[in-house]
């Protein structure tokens, strides 16, 4: 009989093999990147503009670019693409971003070859119907509307705009750009930007047929290439604290944090070692003091966000408004804490079991493997990243953290408050 009482015994996460994406080259020079997992009869096919916000010439063109390209093709309609979508059960994502805009189908296998003229129909001959921009305008106006509303929203805007001045990763669409965007901004975007400077990537059950029919499909576009040298560089202004009062809220949404860095710094892994300590799961430090202990939230958490260009650390609370300060004086103490006191090897060795765990669940499908493979990729690294960044989470040592945090855990964070100041 199996005894409960005893647990399970576990095995050190040392290493892992991904698979890795077949890539090659179509015809006419588009890189074409294949994972063949899986055992369900679906496919993701996604198509990675490589240009995104930081490319505009007037904001708002990556957003309504991207979204606009299924409303309306020269062979199809806005009414004809969605139509055929329905019938067929797929899913299209498009996701406009600072460094890349994504266009995502998911489709059961027999469905691709009907579905991908339609798809190249969309990335390849957009028109950016007028009647069709107008609606999505309208949508995202009364969209943005609400959102301002929210003083989570309002603080999360207000923290990338202050970290980034004069940097498109600080820019957000307001009421004003929504308006001034027309057709030929799209045009003009699109032809500059996203037109055959694009790279498929696709996912799930991919057998030679549906190789071969992805390849005569795309085998007359002409790769434009990468347009690196278009990337614009980050510079950061001193750090400042902003209170935006809001008559009637109860509560305040706190956005702290500061710069730092890309996903291939030297420094990245071990950071997101104590970042997790920090704030970056359910048990940690900033979650038991200011939630558990102290009452002033639900939630609190710290995050790494790695960017193409630059990557900055964020802190994010809504907290009870009279608490506000209390709150931002204790997130201080806690990063003073791991500055000058060593991390205990308990602490450390959950915090290390949690991210391999959590790494290793997120493995468990198809599409999950190429988000893997995509991430190093569009970073410009290969998958021993991965490798290393096991290796890193197993060696470091506490006082490792503890010098990254005398580094990067300084007195010098970027604050917004929004609401009950």
């Amino acid at each position: 009989m199996l005894d409960r009482r005893t647990p399970p015994a576990y095995q050190q996460v040392t290493d892992i093999k991904l698979q890795n994406a077949k890539q090659r080259h179509l015809p006419k020079g588009v890189p074409l990147h294949i994972i063949n997992a899986g055992k369900q009869e679906v496919i993701r096919i996604e198509i990675v503009f490589r240009a995104g916000n930081v490319m505009e010439e007037k904001s708002a063109q990556a957003f309504f670019t991207t979204k606009m390209l299924s409303e309306g093709t020269a062979k199809y309609s806005a009414k004809e693409i969605a139509n055929i979508l329905d019938s067929y059960g797929v899913h299209l994502d498009l996701s406009p971003g600072f460094d890349f805009c994504t266009l995502s189908l998911y489709s059961l296998t027999k469905h691709i070859p009907l579905l991908l003229p339609v798809l190249k129909s969309v990335i390849t001959e957009p028109v950016f119907p007028e009647k069709e921009l107008d609606s999505l305008k309208d949508i995202k106006t009364q969209k943005l509307r609400v959102d301002n509303n929210k003083n989570s929203v309002v603080a999360s805007k207000l923290f990338r705009s202050k970290l980034f001045q004069n940097h498109p990763y600080g820019n957000f669409l307001n009421e004003e750009d929504i308006a001034a965007i027309t057709v030929p901004d799209l045009e003009t975007f699109f032809n500059r930007h996203l037109r055959n400077n694009f790279e498929v990537m696709v996912a799930g059950a991919v057998d030679t047929a549906i190789e071969e029919v992805i390849t005569a499909t795309f085998a007359d576009i002409s790769f434009k290439g990468i347009q690196e040298e278009s990337a614009k560089e980050v510079s950061f202004p001193a750090p400042e604290r902003e209170n935006i009062p809001k008559k009637g809220s109860l509560q305040s949404s706190i956005r702290a944090g500061k710069p730092l860095f890309t996903l291939n710094h030297p420094d990245f892994n071990r950071f997101s070692v104590l970042n997790t300590i920090f704030g970056g799961y359910f048990g940690s430090r900033l979650m038991k003091s200011i939630r558990e202990e102290k009452g002033y939230t639900y939630g609190i958490y710290s995050s790494v966000v790695p960017m193409k260009s630059a990557g900055y650390l964020v802190i994010g609370a809504d907290v009870v408004g009279e608490f506000t300060e209390q709150t931002l004086d204790e997130i201080y103490h806690q990063m003073a804490l791991l500055r000058n006191e060593l991390i205990d090897a308990e602490e450390l060795e959950t915090v290390k079991n949690y991210m391999l765990g959590s790494f290793l669940s997120s493995l468990n499908t198809p599409f999950a493997l190429a988000d893997r493979y995509k991430s190093v990729y569009l970073h410009q690294l290969g998958l021993e990243y991965y490798d290393a960044f096991i290796k890193d989470i197993n060696e470091v040592t506490a006082e490792e953290l503890q010098q990254l945090a005398k580094k990067y855990l300084q007195q010098d964070l970027t604050t917004v408050v929004v609401g009950n100041v």
